[in-house]
This record gives structure tokens, sequence and C-alpha cells, in this order.
């Protein structure tokens, strides 16, 4: 090729950098051949759902705000100075939905209300992660944002877009990290260094005092009042800051953010505020310390409260690992084996805080919260439990059975005395939520055929009927088919939240019963057994609204699993049967339970944690609209049916 030619000829790189140079300089954005393509796309696209419509109109509004700015190198999460090479590098991916089509590029989520919708999509996803739609007509169950999950909604509702929304995908692991609301502390180029200082003293005692004064240090007992005391005098009364032993340094910090979360919503502003983001900090930058060293009681309860913080915020995930190595820990210390001798009380001696018998005492307390965690966290997720209940001592604290076998539930002790353990769920029902797990969702009982799967389901139910059974009759959930049902308005918190796990735990049961296939003798059974567990789902709903009076925002993530699953189970009766005499009556349970977190939504505060629960809100109006799509779509079917076999009654009839 001649010389002159070769010079004159640009090669493509270049021409792309001087349109992207003219772009900076003017400030619009030179048109290409693929707009018109993209273009005629977006008119294709003007049907959406509300939720489709507000996710096309962010996105939109970031392709644009992109353009105007210059230099957008800024953090996801809004942190000056992130590391530009990985942002550089998430740049040129983009996120995907599960059929592949783009939706939006990491370079442009730059708005605080596209990052709180990724990380929405994402909390939402550990929430549902264990609900699977049902299909009886194949005796399969699969997730709800599966492809397959999508294509058999679409099928049954005519929606092609259906929740494609909330099933969006990063094409690489590490797009979506910076969004993962994990905390601050994870980024550490983002973060001041860290501070020796211990929070003021006052500041803790303060909070101190009104935590165990509270009922919630009965509910979850990660800290032992007298014990406390003696580190917190220990901690400032050491000379030099660095000096101070890891594990309690740490403790200290994580103590005051999870006594602050658990008693906001009792608090308001009667306490001083607490520095949420430098405590947190804090403690996962010890948290290496903690299990490298030397295991001790002390970073049990750090690494417990920990897991039990970001509970609250809602990602299980982060939950789950911390868990982890609280359970090792624990195991290690000898708290899943029962003391020879039972340990003294903390009323009965006082000082003892630092003998055998009542460390053994307090380690016993951790480990049931070990195991109440591990529960939650496998029925929320489906994945297998931590612990495996034959290498634990499961009898029951004294104190707990006395207190669940009165007639007087959560009566305040006497003398100004400090609540015995009550644990944040009954522990004999999370046993038995074990046995459910490993009976009917674990990989060998996924192998098992009809009648062995239908005999563990009527086993499981009699033993949760048992269990009900032992309750003091004021507060015993009632019978699933009872009419009318009781006024769950007249019955406390700590009642209500028993009720629903057992109605949980119902539909839990009887949902696995959609495997079988619904033919010959068992056909009853079985679907006796899943009408069994729409029911006790619709329950479920009807307690949500009787108590989203007082659900707060700080512990809606660690109930709203259960809300979530029985309209996911609704959803899916909805849909495999829409035209069932208990159609509407599904429908308008999903309607409620669409106005009941929409209002939840509405007096919630103002911030990005908030808005995560738009998300959620967001999703199940979007089920109770394709639940709608379903009926009509299934009566407009059935009326052209109708219309056929008349046109072809009256063919017959004109016919000789």
């Amino acid at each position: 090729m001649p010389k002159s030619i070769s010079a004159n000829r640009s090669s493509p790189d270049s021409a792309h950098e001087s349109n992207r140079e003219a772009e900076k300089e003017t400030g619009k954005r030179t048109p290409r051949a693929c707009d018109g393509c993209r273009q005629r796309k977006v008119k294709c696209d003007a049907v959406k759902p509300a939720s489709l419509q507000r996710l096309s109109r962010r996105i939109e509004e970031l392709e644009q705000s992109a353009l105007r700015q210059k230099g957008s190198s800024d953090s996801l999460l809004g942190i000056q100075s992130y590391n530009s090479t990985t942002l550089s590098n998430s740049a040129q991916s983009s996120f995907h939905s599960l059929d592949g089509s783009k939706l939006v590029s990491p370079k442009n989520v730059q708005t605080q209300e596209s990052q709180c919708w990724w990380v929405g999509c994402f909390l939402l996803k550990q929430q549902i992660g264990a609900c699977k739609l049902s299909d009886t007509d194949s005796a399969e169950t699969f997730p709800l944002l599966s492809r397959r999950g999508l294509k058999w909604i679409e099928s049954r509702t005519g929606d092609p877009l259906g929740l494609g929304a909330f099933a969006v995908l990063p094409e690489a692991p590490h797009d979506i990290l910076p969004l993962v609301p994990l905390h601050q502390s994870l980024h550490p180029r983002t973060c001041p260094p860290l501070s020796n200082a211990l929070p003021p003293r006052r500041l803790v005692e303060q909070y101190a005092n009104m935590h165990f004064s509270s009922i919630m240090h009965a509910i979850v007992p990660f800290v032992e009042p007298v014990r406390f005391n003696q580190t917190v005098a220990l901690l400032y009364s050491t000379p030099t800051e660095a000096s101070y032993p890891p594990d309690r340094r740490a403790f200290i910090h994580i103590f005051l953010v999870f006594a602050a979360k658990i008693e906001i919503s009792h608090l308001g502003t009667a306490l001083p505020p607490v520095d949420e983001d430098a405590c947190v900090r804090t403690t996962l930058a010890l948290l290496p310390e903690i299990l490298g060293g030397c295991w001790t009681i002390t970073g049990l309860e750090t690494i417990l409260m920990l897991a039990g913080y970001y509970a609250v915020r809602g990602n299980l995930q982060f939950c789950e690992v911390l868990h982890a190595d609280a359970v090792r820990i624990m195991f290690a210390l000898g708290g899943h084996i029962r003391p020879i001798k039972p340990g003294a009380s903390p009323e009965s001696s006082p000082n003892s805080a630092d003998s055998p018998s009542w460390s053994d005492s307090h380690l016993r307390s951790l480990f049931w919260m070990c195991y109440l965690i591990d529960k939650f966290l496998t029925q929320r997720t489906g994945r297998a439990p931590t612990i495996r209940d034959d290498m634990c001592d499961l009898d029951l604290p004294t104190s707990y059975i006395n207190q669940f076998s009165s007639s007087t539930l959560l009566i305040r002790p006497a003398g100004g005395r400090h609540w015995p353990p009550l644990f944040s769920t009954n522990i004999e029902l999370a046993i038995i939520k074990d046995k459910i797990f490993n009976r009917l969702f674990s990989h060998r009982a996924m192998q098992v055929p009809d009648a062995e799967l239908l005999k563990n389901i009527r086993e499981l139910d009699q033993e949760l009927d048992s269990w009900k059974s032992t309750i003091p009759p004021q507060f015993r959930p009632h019978n699933i088919h009872a009419e009318p049902i009781p006024n769950p308005v007249e019955l406390s918190m700590h009642v209500l939240l028993l009720h629903i796990e057992y109605y949980y735990c119902v539909a839990w049961v009887h949902s696995a019963s959609v495997r079988c296939r619904i033919s010959g003798g068992i056909k009853r059974g079985v679907e006796g057994s899943i009408a069994l567990s729409v029911v006790a789902s619709r329950l479920i709903i009807t307690y949500l609204s009787a108590m989203q009076h007082v659900v707060g925002l700080e512990p809606f993530w660690v109930i709203v699993h259960h809300p979530l699953s029985s309209v996911i189970t609704i959803f899916s009766h909805v849909l495999q049967d829409p035209l069932a005499s208990s159609g509407a009556q599904d429908l308008a349970f999903l309607r409620c339970a669409s106005d009941i977190f929409a209002r939840l939504s509405e007096r919630s505060p103002t911030g990005c944690e908030t808005r995560h629960l738009e998300v959620v809100k967001d999703f199940v109006q979007e089920l109770s609209r394709l639940a709608e799509c379903a009926l009509q779509k299934a009566f407009k079917e059935r009326s052209a049916e109708e219309q056929d076999m008349q046109s072809l009654m009256g063919v017959s009839q004109l016919e000789p």
C-alpha cells in the first residue's frame, strides 16, 4: 500500500478516539448507525409493567447523565477515589438479564437511586433463594427467577416481560461487588485509617443499661451482663490503647452498633447517636486477628453480633459466612455439649462471671443462638445447615422450658433481675425445621419415591401438631382450618411471630407434595397437601396485615422471607390453575400483600436501605399483576373454546 494512502487513512481506534473527544467538547453524542435500531426497539417495548417502566426510565436517565458528566470515575457507592483499575475493567462489561439482553453498563450506574435498585434486587434474590415455582403437570419445581421459571410464567400469563427486571445478573461477579451493601470497610482504599480509640465509656454504658433492661436482651442473648461489665472495666482501665486485646476491642464496637440497631424502634432519640460506620469498620478490620488468634467467648460474641447486624440489614450471604466462622469457634470451645454441672445463674452468683460453670452456661446460650441462626439461614437460602444435630446435645435449658410451659408467657422477672434467655424463636420448632429440611429438601430427600415422600410429609405434619399442643392454649396457634380466624391484633409481637413460624412450617412441609405426580390412589392425598400449603400461606399474609403497624424497617429483613414465600406459593397456585374456584380469593390475597408492602414503604424513612424495601414492594406488585394476567388469559382461552364448541355444534346441526 502506498505510504501516502496509509498515512491519510486513520485506524478505527483513532476514529473512535476523535469521536469521543468531539463529544466531550460539545457535550453532545455523535449519532451512530445503531441508533435507529435502538429507537425502533424502544417503540416496540413501549408497553411495560410499572416496575419495568421505572427501570427503563432510570437507565435512560443514566445514559444521558453519563454523557453530560466528565471523568465519571467515582465509585458506584459514591465513595471517592475508588480503585480506578477495577472501575475501568468493570466498565467494559455490562449487566445482562437471564435472556442475554443488555440492560445497563456499570459505568453508567452513577445515581443513588439506580444503586439502590441493583442492591435491592441482590437482597431480594437472597430472601427468595429457597422459594420455588411448581408445575404439577410435570411434578417438578424450579427457581422463580430462573430461565425456566420466567418462561413458565410467560406461558401462563402471556406476558413476555414478566419478572425480567428483577432477574438481572452481572456479566462477571466483580461487576456487582461495589454495589453489594457489605460495608464501606470492604473497600479499604476509600476509608480513613482506623483509630485505636474506644467509643466513649458513658455512651457504651448508656446503651448497655438500656439493652440489658429490655426484653430484646432475652430474645438475642449474645452478651451476658456481668461479663460485659467486667470487660468494660478492664478495657477502659488499660493505660495504652495499643494494648487493647483485638477481640474485646471489636466486641465493644459491635455491641454498641447492635444494641442501637435492635432497640432503635423503642428508643427514638432518647440516647446519643452511634457512629455505625466507624464501629463496623473497626470490627471488620479486627476480624482477621480474631479468627487467626486465640478463640475466645468474647470473639464468638463479636462474630455472632456482627452476623446479626448483617441479618437485620438483609445481607444473608455475608451473615452466612460469619455464622460459619462462629459455629467453628463454638464447637472448638465445646458449646455444643452441655456441661456436666449446670451453671449458676447471674442472679445467684453475681461475681462469678469467670467461673467455669457460669461460662459454660453462657456458652450454651451462644450455642443455641448459633443453632437458631443456622436453621434461620437454611430455611431462607435452601442450603444445607452448618450444624449437624446428631453431633450436639439438644437438651433444652431449664429456664427456657419453665418459661414456655407456663400460662404467663413473657412476664418480666421480679426484683430487678435480668430476663432469662427466651431466644428469637421456639427452640423445639427449630429442631423440627432441621428434620423438615433433611427429610424433604435435602439431596437424598429429592430422590425418594412418591410414597415415601408423602409418608415423611404426614409424619412431620403430625410432629408439628404435637409441638403445637405443648404451647399454652392462650398462646397456641389455632387450627389451620378454623373459621373465623382469631384477631391477631390481640396477640403480642413475640406470640405473633411464633404463630407465623408455625404456619410457615406447615406450608413448608406440604409444599414438598408438589413433587408427587397427581395420579392413581395418591391423587387425593397430594391435592389435599397442596391445599394445606396454600391455606397456611394465606394465614401468614393475614397475620402480616395485622402486625404491619408494629413492623418497622429494622426487623423487616428478618421477617420478610415468610410473607414473600407465602406470596410466591399463592402466585404459583394461581398460575397452575387460574380457573379454580379459589382463583379470585388468591388474587385478593396477593393484592392485600401488595398493599401491605406499599404501606410499609410509604411510612419508612428515606435512605438507600429504605429504597431496598421499594424493590420488594415492586416485586410483590408485579406478582399480583401477573396473577391477574393469568386469570384474564385463562378466561379468554375458555371463552374462545366455548365459542369454537358452539360453532362446531352449529355446523354439525346444519349437516344432513
